[in-house]
C-alpha cells in the first residue's frame, strides 16, 4: 500500500506555508490508520486512490464499491459484445454489404473485453480472489472422515479433535551462539484448548525460535516439551513454502501429499466414510482398489482438486511444477498446505508480510471458525486484534469456562512474560 498525508508531528518551528508529505509501505493497518488518510492501490499496472480520512474500513468499503462498479460495466460490455456477435455471424441481405465501421467497432470491443477479462483472471490469479479457506477446510475434513458444526449450525474450520492435553513447556530453556544469547530462560507453560495467543516481542528477542521449538523442529537446550496424543501442528512459517528441495514436483501431487497427512488412522468404516464413499470413492477413504495394496490410496486426487480450486488454483496451474508459481501463489499453497491436514494447533509467523488484502481478508474469516488452538506472531496490531479474541462460543460448548485470549511478551534476554 502507497499511502500519503500531511505530516501528522508538530513542527517546533511551524511554517503556515509548508505542507509535508509522507509515502510508505507498510503491513501494520493500525498504524496505517494513525497515519495516512490517503491509500495508493496498484492492480493490473494502474493506480487507484482512496480518501479514507484515517480508516482502513473505509478503504475496504471503497475499493469493493469500485469493483463491483467495474464489474458492472464489464457485464454491460459483454452483453453488448454478445449482441454484435450475434449481429456479426448473420449474413448479410441480398445486394448488401455490411457495415465496414461497425464491424470494426466489434473487432475493437472484443479485443478490449479479451483484455479486461486477461486482466480481471490475472488479478485473480496474484490476489487470491474467490478464496474460501471455511469451505476448502471443510472439503478437507469431510474427505478425511471429519467436520462438525459449530454453536447454531455455523460452519467450523474443520479443524480435528483435540484432547484436554495440548502442548506443554517444564522448565524451558533455550540458547544460541554457544549459549551466549539465551532466547529461553526456564519458561514453565501450558496451552489451554481454545486457546488464542499472541506472541510480541522486539526483533531478535526470540519469538520465531520459540514457535520452531514448539512445533519440534528447534531442539530446547534444557526443560522439557509435553505434547498431546491428539494435536496436530499446522505451522505457516514466515521463510516461505517448504518442498524439501522438490521444486519440481506437480502443484497437484504436492497437494495430494499433503492432504494424506490429514486422514486419519482407522480401522473401521465409519458413517462419515460410508458418505465419503458414495461422494468421492473408495480412495477418499483409503479402501483399496481392486488390484491396490491396501489404504495405498488414502485421499483421491479429487479431493486436491476440489482444494486447488478453493483456493483459487485454476485446472490449468495443477500440472505446472511448484517452482513455476509467482510469489503470491506460493503463499497460497503454502497456505493450503497448513490447512489441507486439518490441524487443531495453528501457528503463523508473520502471516501478513506477504499475503495480500484478498487472501487476508479470507483468513481472517477462516480463523472465526476456527476452534482449535491459536498462535500468532506478527506486527500487524490490526490483524492481531482481529483473530486473537476467543470465538463465538455455544453455552453447550465444553470448553466455554477454558477458553481465552493471552500475550506472550518476550522481553529479551530469555524473558517471557504472560498476559
Amino acid at each position: 500500500l502507497g499511502c500519503s498525508y500531511p505530516n501528522p508531528k508538530p513542527n517546533p518551528n511551524p511554517n503556515p506555508n509548508q505542507v509535508l508529505s509522507l509515502l510508505l509501505v507498510t503491513h501494520d493497518r493500525a498504524f496505517l490508520e494513525r497515519t495516512c488518510g490517503e491509500i495508493l492501490e496498484l492492480d493490473n499496472a494502474a493506480v487507484y486512490s482512496y480518501q479514507t480520512e484515517g480508516s482502513y474500513e473505509t478503504f475496504l468499503r471503497r475499493r469493493a464499491e469500485r469493483i463491483a462498479a467495474d464489474d458492472a460495466d464489464l457485464g454491460r460490455q459483454q452483453e453488448l459484445l454478445k449482441r454484435e456477435a450475434a449481429w456479426d455471424a448473420k449474413s448479410p441481405r441480398a445486394r448488401q454489404a455490411k457495415s465496414k465501421s461497425r464491424s470494426a467497432a466489434f473487432q475493437d470491443l472484443k479485443e478490449a473485453n479479451e483484455q479486461r477479462m486477461g486482466d480481471r483472471t490475472m488479478s485473480a490469479a496474484t490476489a487470491g480472489a474467490g478464496i474460501d479457506l471455511g469451505a476448502a477446510a471443510a472439503a478437507a475434513a469431510k474427505a478425511q472422515g471429519g467436520g462438525r458444526q459449530g454453536p447454531g449450525g455455523a460452519k467450523r474450520a474443520g479443524e480435528r479433535r483435540l484432547g484436554q492435553k495440548v502442548i506443554s513447556f517444564e522448565g524451558a530453556r533455550l540458547s544460541v551462539n554457544d549459549g551466549k544469547l539465551k532466547l529461553l530462560d526456564g519458561l514453565t507453560y501450558a496451552f489451554s484448548r481454545g486457546e488464542r495467543v499472541g506472541v510480541v516481542g522486539r526483533n531478535g528477542a526470540g519469538k520465531t525460535s520459540f514457535l520452531r521449538a514448539l512445533v519440534g523442529e528447534t531442539p530446547l537446550t534444557d526443560g522439557r516439551r509435553v505434547v498431546g496424543d491428539t494435536v496436530r501442528v499446522g505451522y505457516y512459517d514466515q521463510r516461505g513454502l517448504q518442498t524439501a528441495g522438490n521444486e519440481r514436483q506437480k502443484v497437484l501431487d504436492y497437494v495430494v501429499s499433503k492432504v494424506k497427512l490429514g486422514v486419519d488412522e482407522a480401522g473401521k468404516l465409519g458413517v462419515d466414510d460410508l458418505r465419503l464413499l458414495e461422494d468421492f470413492g473408495s480412495g477418499a477413504v483409503g479402501v483399496a482398489a481392486k488390484g491396490a495394496a491396501p489404504g495405498s490410496s488414502a485421499v483421491g486426487v479429487d479431493v486436491a482438486r476440489q482444494l486447488l480450486t478453493k483456493f483459487g488454483f485454476p485446472a490449468s496451474r495443477w500440472q505446472d511444477e511448484v517452482a513455476k508459481l509467482s510469489g503470491g501463489e506460493r503463499r497460497r499453497l503454502q497456505l493450503l498446505a497448513c490447512l489441507a491436514a486439518r490441524p487443531n494447533l495453528l501457528v503463523l509467523d508473520e502471516p501478513t508480510n506477504d499475503l495480500d488484502i484478498a487472501t487476508l481478508g479470507v483468513l481472517e474469516d477462516y480463523l472465526d471458525g476456527f476452534r482449535g488452538v491459536l498462535i500468532v506472531v506478527s506486527h500487524d496490531r490490526w490483524f492481531c486484534d482481529r483473530v486473537l479474541a476467543p470465538p463465538p462460543l455455544d453455552e453447550n460448548d465444553p470448553d466455554v469456562d477454558t477458553r481465552r485470549s493471552s500475550l506472550l511478551v518476550f522481553e529479551g534476554d530469555g524473558v517471557v512474560r504472560h498476559f
